[in-house]
């Protein structure tokens, strides 16, 4: 083995000379070598495992692109027993696992936008109290469990798919809209969301109480809102009036709601409006009264100066 060093030890003799008493050799690769340090490094760090999991940052994005994902009647911790209502078994950890493992396809399958919109439009949250009675009419429904673990798992679903939306596109906003099944709650997901994000740059909490959301992208006109207010078909001309100036200055106009679960795409005057519908199976109610309708997922894509570009959906069998 080379030699790569000499220590000494020296004393001082009686003539005042400076004398070795101990001699250290020391061998071994001096690495002067870069690339040789780096497979060492490497090396040494392959069976690290970090703490807090890696957020992989897509490149590329284009900056003239925005993905609208709207979440629509999620309804989480409604329960349905499928022997009852003719479809699937549904519960809070049901729900957990299909919502969040049909977002990941729907934003696998976006484009590398830099923009993106998460878009709550309303019933997130299937019961507002413990009481399990919606507010305003006081109708009881089939919940799965108690008030004070739906809520957080409300809020642990959408910050998952916060976090998803964010390692793909640039800078994301958040605006969670109330409706009828959560007009209390929504004020809790909210500030919860404001809060967990308050010191992240990329990602923007809305925390307007209005139940209308808009958005101006470049020739884009974008409005949300749950449905149970002014009607869908009402939606162009309640546009037309809020957002004057934008309604003048813009050529592609689009309005999101939910609400009544099942799709419906129209154009008046000159606005396409969609109705989306909800992921969700029926509950004992629904059922008997005869509504059926579709399940699944979609996100929107828009151009800053050329319109819409199209949407993706992911659709639950």
């Amino acid at each position: 083995m080379p030699l790569k060093g000499v220590s000494l030890l020296s004393e001082i003799d009686e003539d005042g000379e400076k004398r070795a008493r101990l001699v250290w050799e020391k061998a071994g690769t001096i690495l002067d070598d870069p690339l040789r340090v780096s497979e060492i490094v490497k090396k040494a760090f392959e069976d690290f495992k970090p703490f807090a999991p890696a957020i992989i940052r897509a490149k590329n994005h284009d900056d003239k692109k925005l993905t609208v994902f709207p979440l629509a009647d999620w309804h989480i911790g409604m329960f349905s027993w499928g022997r009852e209502n003719d479809g699937p078994d549904w519960d809070l950890s049901i729900a957990r696992n299909t919502l969040v493992e049909t977002f990941a396809e729907l934003v696998d399958q976006a484009p590398l936008s830099y923009h993106a919109v998460i878009l709550g439009l309303g019933d997130l949250l299937h019961a507002d109290t413990p009481k399990n009675q919606t507010p305003n009419s006081g109708n009881v429904m089939d919940v799965d469990t108690r008030y004070a673990k739906c809520l957080p798992a409300v809020c642990d679903i959408i910050t998952e798919c916060c976090e998803m939306v964010r390692q793909k596109h640039k800078l994301v906003e958040v605006a969670i809209k109330a409706g009828n099944h959560d007009i209390a709650s929504t004020v809790g997901i909210r500030s919860a969301l404001r809060m967990y994000y308050r010191n992240d740059s990329r990602i923007e909490v809305d925390d307007s109480p209005s139940p209308y959301y808009w958005k101006r992208f470049g020739t884009n006109l974008i409005a949300g809102t749950h449905g149970d207010g002014c009607k869908a078909k009402d939606l162009p001309l309640f546009m037309a009036n809020i957002k004057s100036t934008e309604w003048a200055e813009t050529k592609s106009k689009h309005a999101h709601t939910g609400h009544l679960h099942n799709e419906m795409t129209f154009e008046h005057g000159g606005v396409k409006v969609h109705q989306h519908r909800a992921p969700i199976p029926q509950d004992a109610w629904h059922h008997a009264q005869g509504y059926r309708s579709g399940r699944s997922m979609r996100a929107f894509h828009y151009h800053f100066d050329k319109g819409a570009r199209g949407s993706s959906e992911v659709e639950i069998l």
